[in-house]
């Protein structure tokens, strides 16, 4: 933990002064001598400024990214090694751009400043004019691979899954729902009742001798018509129990009972099946 503090000092620090001179090479006025410009930043941020652009000219942006790339990185978890190949990546950089603001300037020393003329003429003088382009641009995408130490075949395969992964998330045109006329002409569509329940008849069930005669007294009944002296009592023979063989039933009569029992429980969620019937 102590070095980590120490680092996001460090990083701090770096951040600052990379802002300071940001702003110092963004007023500054390269057609001007520097004891003749008035700057917020004072006389330390002017010369800082010229020294910048005298040195690298317009690249010099390349010396402030540099330090807010080191000062953002120490507050990260896990900070980027910065070794000789991040080093080496920004002097690629570094001499990539110069020298092609130094080719692409009238001046003597302006755009690239004293490094940047300074390199392309090393390279005119020992490969020439197109040696010295071809160069100077291969130098870009070689420092990129210092920097970032990931071959760019790797980049190209990552960059084909996320776009593919893009692709299979991004939701599907939905089809236009066609119509028929016939369907328009008819207007909101009619709601179809539900068809009714099925209605269950349970089986007529055979009536004995002994309940017959019970029903015909009751139909003959007198209720008080001829009045009191015609009153008469029911029949003794009702409070008879009925002969065994009106007791008995059959076995297919018992079976239909038993299917009709099963039917109703099942109405009110009830599953059950019959197993025997004995009469």
């Amino acid at each position: 933990m102590a070095g980590r503090w120490q680092r996001e000092v460090k990083g701090i620090l770096a951040l600052v002064l990379a802002g300071f001179i940001v702003f110092a090479l963004a007023i500054f006025n390269p057609s001007l001598r520097p004891a003749d410009q008035a700057s917020p930043v004072g006389p330390l941020g002017v010369w800082l400024a010229w020294a910048v652009f005298w040195a690298f000219g317009y690249s010099g942006y390349l010396v402030p990214l540099a330090l807010a790339f080191y000062g953002i990185s120490a507050f990260l978890p896990r900070r980027p090694a910065v070794g000789w190949p991040a080093l080496a990546g920004f002097a690629c950089l570094l001499v990539s751009f110069t020298g092609l603001l130094a080719r692409a300037s009238t001046a003597l020393i302006h755009k690239g400043g004293v490094f940047g003329w300074g390199v392309l003429e090393l390279l005119r003088r020992s490969v020439g004019e197109v040696g010295a382009l071809l160069l100077l641009l291969a130098a870009v995408p070689i420092g990129v691979l210092f920097l970032t130490q990931e071959p760019y075949a790797s980049l190209l395969r990552a960059m084909g899954r996320r776009k593919a992964a893009l692709k299979a998330e991004s939701p599907q045109a939905e089809l236009p729902l066609v119509t028929s006329p016939a369907v328009v002409e008819a207007g909101a569509p009619i709601e179809t009742a539900p068809p009714p329940p099925p209605i269950v008849v349970e089986p007529a069930r055979p009536k004995s001798r002994l309940a017959e005669r019970g029903l015909a007294w009751q139909e003959t009944f007198d209720f008080g018509k001829g009045g009191r002296p015609a009153f008469q009592l029911p029949p003794i023979g009702l409070l008879r129990a009925p002969p065994a063989s009106e007791l008995r039933q059959t076995r297919e009569e018992l079976q239909a009972n038993a299917d009709i029992l099963r039917k109703k429980l099942q109405d009110f969620g009830v599953e059950g099946r019959i197993v025997q019937v004995n009469p």
